[in-house]
Formats: structure tokens, C-alpha cells, sequence
């Protein structure tokens, strides 16, 4: 994506072991793709002027029904949290941090 630090993103150590099981294990994609798929999707959701969660997480729906959670990081760019499988939702807790829960 142009090599800009605003749309650069980083996997987080939790949301690399998700992957892993989640999508690379099951042989869909390799880390990096998925990285790279996320990239892509969360840069397009921003020009369309996507409304990020009240605390600034933005979830990046991929192609396999698995959806990204995203913050942007202090120094620019966005960190994934961690990844969540198809029937899972992101829910608002009362002091409004995102969790994943099955619903």
C-alpha cells in the first residue's frame, strides 16, 4: 500500500497464534497473506470511511468469514489484536473495551 506508515499493520502476537490456528493450520493462507489481506481490507474500510468502536477498534472483515480487530498504534500505523472466528461478535463490555464472544 505505498509504503505509508498510517496503513502499515503489525501482527500482534495473540492475533499471529489465531491466525495460525484459525486460518494458516487449515491451509487457506500463509501468515503473511493473511497480513497482507488485512492490510488491504482494513486500507479500503478507512477510505470508505468506516466508524471505528468507541474504544478505536475497527473490525476488517476477510474473505473467509474471519474478521480482524484493529487499533491504531501511537506511532502510526494499526496493530491486530487478535482475529475471530466467523460466528463469533465483537460485544461492548460497560467500561467499553471490545470482547469476543460467541453469540
Amino acid at each position: 500500500m505505498g509504503g505509508s506508515t498510517l496503513y502499515t499493520v503489525v501482527l500482534s502476537d495473540h492475533a499471529k497464534h489465531r491466525l495460525r490456528e484459525r486460518v494458516v493450520t487449515a491451509g487457506r493462507k500463509t501468515l503473511s497473506a493473511a497480513r497482507h489481506e488485512i492490510e488491504t481490507r482494513l486500507v479500503a474500510a478507512l477510505k470508505l470511511g468506516v466508524v471505528p468502536a468507541p474504544d478505536l477498534g475497527v473490525t476488517v472483515y476477510l474473505s473467509d468469514g474471519y474478521k480482524a480487530i484493529c487499533y491504531p498504534e501511537f506511532t502510526g500505523g494499526w496493530k491486530v489484536a487478535t482475529v475471530l472466528e466467523p460466528e463469533m461478535e465483537v460485544v461492548e463490555k460497560a467500561a467499553g473495551r471490545s470482547e469476543e464472544a460467541v453469540v
